[in-house]
């Protein structure tokens, strides 16, 4: 059996995966906007700005971006200023 690139946390993935369908459905934004914004914040939590700031920038002008969304960047943006002092 293939642990997989994660290491094979089964229970851990599932509670992710179940926390961001909430957070989804309760937050007003788009799926893949919301999509993008969670996988920018593991980049973030990861230390990996690059890649971060390829997701969020993109995010933030896209169109179907809610006010929700782009208050989020905005923090988001506020800690990857800090990390780069």
């Amino acid at each position: 059996m293939s642990r997989g690139k994660y290491g094979g946390n089964v229970a851990s993935a599932i509670t992710s995966f179940s926390n961001f369908r909430v957070r989804t459905e309760n937050s007003g934004d788009s799926p893949p906007i919301d999509a993008a914004l969670e996988l920018a914040d593991c980049h973030i939590r990861l230390g990996d700005i690059n890649q971060a700031l390829e997701l969020i920038l993109p995010t933030l002008q896209h169109p179907a971006s809610t006010e929700g969304a782009k208050q989020r960047i905005v923090q988001m943006k506020t800690v990857l200023a800090r990390m780069t002092e």
